[in-house]
This record gives C-alpha cells, sequence and structure tokens, in this order.
C-alpha cells in the first residue's frame, strides 16, 4: 500500500508497534493520491535539507505508488484517483455492480476492474460484465479503480514531482519521476490541455483550456503553464517545447493550435490570463474558495521554479504578488494569501517572490 493513508487498528495493538497486520481497516478513498503526494513533497524538502537515509526510502516508496497510480488506468499521464489491490484484508473493491456502470455525463467517478488483464465495466442496459479495448493491465490482475481525475489531483501530483526533481539527487528516482512528468506533459500537448480517460472521454474536472470555464483564466492558464513548462525542463521531446513556446506564449506570432471554440480561430497568449485568477469573489471576498488558493498555489510555486526566462518569470511573479499574496482588489483585503497564516504560503512565496528593485 505505497501510499499515505490512515488507518484503524485492531483491538489492542498500539501505534508503537503496529504493523500493516494489525490493521483492522484501511481509510482508503479518491483524495488518497492528492494527499500522498503532498507528504511526498514534504520529504522532497526534508531530504534537501538532511540527506536523510529514512527521507528517500519514504520518497522511493511514495513514488512507487505514483508509478502505480498512472500504469493502473492503462493511459500515459492519467492518473487515477483511488486503486484498491485485491486481498487486502480490512480493504475491498465495491461489490455492488452499479459502481463500475460507467456515467452517461462523465460527471460521477466510477469503477473499473482489471480481470485477464483488461479493464471491464458493467453494461448499463444488459447489467452484465463486458470487457474494453483498454488492455495490457496483468500486472494489476484483480485491482479495481476509480476513473474521471481532476485537476485537483494533479496539484499535488505534480507540486511532488516537481519538487522530487529540483530536489532529490538520487539518479533511479530522478528517472521515475522525469518518466512522470514527461507522461503528463505529452498527454496534455497530443490532447490539448484535456485529460482523456480510459473511455476516451475528457475527465469532468480536466479541462485546462482558459475558455472551457472550468476554472477562472487566471487559473486555467497558470496550471497549464505549469505543467508543460515542467514537461519542457526534464524532456527532450520537441513536441513539449514547441507547444509550450508556440502555443501557450505565441512566440511565433498568433498561430491556431487548439480546436476549442473561441480559441480555435483566436488564439490566445496563456500568460496574458495569468493576472485573472478571481479568488476574491462576493462582498469582502465571501464566496472565496479555499481548494482554489491551495491549487493556484501549486501551479504558480512550480511554475516560477521552473520558468528560467526573466520575462516570463517576473510576469507570474508579480501576479502571484498582486493577485494573490498582497491583492489589491477591496474585497480581497480580509482574505490576502499574506493574511491566511499559512506558514505555506508566506516561507513559499518568499522564496520565489521577485527580489528588489
Amino acid at each position: 500500500m505505497p501510499w499515505a493513508l490512515g488507518v484503524l487498528l485492531k483491538e489492542g495493538a498500539t501505534e508503537a508497534s503496529a504493523t500493516w497486520q494489525d490493521v483492522e481497516r484501511w481509510h482508503i478513498g479518491e483524495n488518497d493520491g492528492l494527499w500522498s503526494a503532498l507528504y511526498l513533497t514534504s520529504q522532497a524538502f526534508r531530504y534537501s535539507v538532511t540527506k536523510s537515509p529514512e527521507a528517500l526510502a519514504t520518497i522511493r516508496t511514495l513514488l512507487a505508488g505514483e508509478v502505480q497510480r498512472m500504469e493502473i488506468t492503462g493511459v500515459p499521464g492519467v492518473f487515477t484517483r483511488q486503486f484498491q489491490p485485491p486481498d487486502v484484508p480490512g480493504a475491498a473493491c465495491p461489490t455492488n455492480p452499479d459502481e463500475y456502470v460507467p456515467d452517461v455525463e462523465k460527471d460521477d467517478n466510477k469503477w473499473v476492474k482489471i480481470q485477464d488483464g483488461c479493464d471491464w465495466v458493467v453494461d448499463r442496459d444488459t447489467k452484465e460484465w463486458k470487457k474494453t479495448d483498454v488492455c495490457g493491465l496483468s500486472k494489476y490482475e484483480g485491482y479495481c479503480w476509480l476513473d474521471n481525475v481532476s485537476q485537483d489531483e494533479y496539484a499535488g501530483h505534480m507540486l511532488a514531482l516537481g519538487a522530487i526533481w529540483k530536489l532529490v539527487d538520487d539518479p533511479d528516482v530522478r528517472a521515475t519521476t522525469k518518466d512522470l512528468i514527461e507522461k503528463v506533459a505529452l498527454h496534455l500537448v497530443r490532447n490539448k490541455l484535456a485529460f482523456i480517460d480510459w473511455d476516451g472521454r475528457v475527465t469532468e474536472h480536466g479541462k485546462l483550456w482558459i475558455t472551457s470555464i472550468a476554472d477562472s483564466p487566471g487559473f486555467l492558464s497558470a496550471a497549464a503553464l505549469d505543467l508543460i513548462r515542467m514537461g519542457v525542463a526534464v524532456s527532450d521531446a520537441p513536441e513539449i517545447r514547441d507547444f509550450y513556446d508556440n502555443c501557450l506564449l505565441q512566440k511565433g506570432g498568433p498561430k491556431p493550435c487548439l480546436p476549442w471554440p473561441l480559441e480555435a480561430e483566436s488564439p490566445l497568449n496563456y500568460l496574458d490570463s495569468i493576472e485573472q485568477m478571481l479568488l476574491f469573489p462576493g462582498d469582502n471576498g465571501c464566496k472565496a474558495n479555499y481548494n482554489n488558493f491551495s491549487m493556484m498555489f501549486t501551479w504558480l510555486h512550480n511554475l516560477v521554479w521552473f520558468e528560467t526566462e526573466p520575462e516570463v518569470r517576473g510576469r507570474v511573479q508579480d501576479a502571484w504578488a498582486s493577485q494573490f499574496m498582497h491583492p489589491t482588489d477591496p474585497n480581497a483585503l480580509l482574505r490576502a494569501g499574506a493574511l491566511h497564516r499559512n506558514s505555506w504560503f508566506d516561507f513559499g512565496f518568499a522564496a520565489f517572490k521577485r527580489l528588489g528593485p
């Protein structure tokens, strides 16, 4: 079970001496990947300072879980929300067949079962199990996994992978991290900023192009720029660099490169939308979404960390300061990032903000 999660111990077991055999029930859920990735991020920073063998061992374990979390979907670049190994006491795949019926609108997360090396689901009309075309998964025979991964999950996954790439010097760990980052970037490039699930459909919260209105323009531009820029940093694939420079940043002049309505014929420079974060809706920001604060911070943090071009980096730094940490919007006066008393926000911003003049 190479990820972080809570457990209920058997009666009489103590935390000091318990092993996995003392677990009564595993508190598994659809945010396992996100929470594990945040802990993995902390271990990358810990290792960079201490060179602790324990920290490196933890990184290896949790990174192996990241690999599994992507491999099991059968789609390079796409993580699962949640998965269950077979024959683990205190954890089990759902037994209700309805949990495996693909959702019509793709706005509910549904389970997929791996049998005979392929994904199996339950037919909506006949209620019979049917084999899909997604195969090559014999390594995960008997597992089940939850589809419809979201951008929220990627905020954690990519924060962790970015931190490992920047801070951990172990060759094997770096090779694995490079592979995962590259697969995410290539998936987004080839699918035009959409996360495409096992069934060929865009996940409900997997739309990163600005005009999708899946979130604010600033949120989506920061997410898209961050994930592709990380790919540029680790990969030699020219298509990633070309997509970043000539599609997202339009460096070569106006070039239609995305098929989505409002962008197909009127290409956008994604950097021009970075200030439109819209983090403080409502009177005094009373409708602010605190999940968005945290996700936005991950995109900005790693984008500034990975971007080396002064002009691009400077614009992101300025937007981070003026729209997140120290906004001048009257509705933000009570909820500006600098007022959250959040040590992650404070130290992360301090490490990467523009210095001077």
